[in-house]
């Protein structure tokens, strides 16, 4: 089978593994093609990181080795592994690749090929012919490319930051459970609406104001939109922590998070 690769295309942003940060780096070009390339082994080839900083994420200075490490490791499997995704979390970077020779990549990722640089990679190998795990980190870097745009549009905290309101929307196929949690909410002082569908009479609606982010969703016949709103100050990170956030509390009262907006506030 013909292997290739596509163009030079990848998201970047930060999202949330686990209770963790991890920033993210996905090439985009392998999403139609991956599982057709006739690569069917995934490698994670992971660096422990010798110097973090407080936050536990590499400094300037680590940061540029990490890049010559990577290029390195890449240099050394070509053309029988592609790198298909960047994963940095606190404590760790791992390369994610794919590949149909799994021994020669081992092979090739020694400690010789990073020792001066103070690493010693750690391979692992799995098979993954439906690129699992890849898709997954495509998903996830799509949504964290759509926090960067709206943190972008709003501008990143500077020496004197200024607070946004951000809404998270929250859809639930019935009335009920909507109600149940955004009574929840209210006793912990948050600011939660609750919007029924457009046919509902009467019902005073999410006002239609330029905003940054995701469109506004619509309410399920019988069903509601939970809009949660707060008062933030925003930058990449703490818009990922959020969205967990209130991912989570939504799957705990059975409704399905359909992403958030913001708007600067006065």
């Amino acid at each position: 089978m013909e292997q290739s690769t596509p163009p030079e295309s990848w998201l970047v942003g930060v999202t949330v593994a686990g209770d963790q940060l991890a920033s993210l780096r996905v090439h985009a070009g392998y999403l139609a093609a991956g599982p057709a390339s006739g690569r069917p082994h995934r490698v994670h080839v992971r660096f422990r990181l010798h110097d973090p900083s407080p936050s536990g994420f590499p400094g300037a200075g680590e940061a540029l080795d990490l890049n010559v490490a990577e290029e390195r490791v890449v240099a050394a499997v070509r053309p029988v592994a592609v790198l298909v995704a960047v994963v940095t979390a606190p404590g760790f970077r791992d390369l994610v690749l794919h590949t149909d020779d799994p021994t020669r990549v081992a092979l090739e990722v020694g400690d010789d090929l990073t020792a001066d640089l103070g690493y010693e990679p750690t391979v692992d190998v799995d098979e993954d012919p439906a690129w699992s795990t890849y898709r997954s980190l495509f998903a996830d870097a799509v949504v964290a490319d759509g926090d960067r745009r709206v943190v972008a549009q709003l501008g990143e905290p500077g020496p004197d930051p200024k607070p946004c309101l951000a809404r998270y929307f929250v859809v639930f196929e019935g009335r009920d459970e909507a109600v149940a949690a955004r009574q929840v909410l209210v006793d912990a002082d948050f600011d939660a609406t609750i919007v029924l569908p457009p046919d509902h009479d009467g019902v005073a609606r999410v006002g239609a104001r330029t905003l940054s982010g995701t469109p506004e969703p619509v309410a399920p016949p019988g069903g509601a939109v939970l809009v949660i709103s707060d008062e933030v100050v925003l930058n990449q990170a703490e818009a990922a922590r959020a969205r967990d956030s209130v991912a989570s509390f939504a799957a705990s009262w059975g409704g399905s998070f359909q992403g958030w907006r913001a708007e600067p506030l006065d």
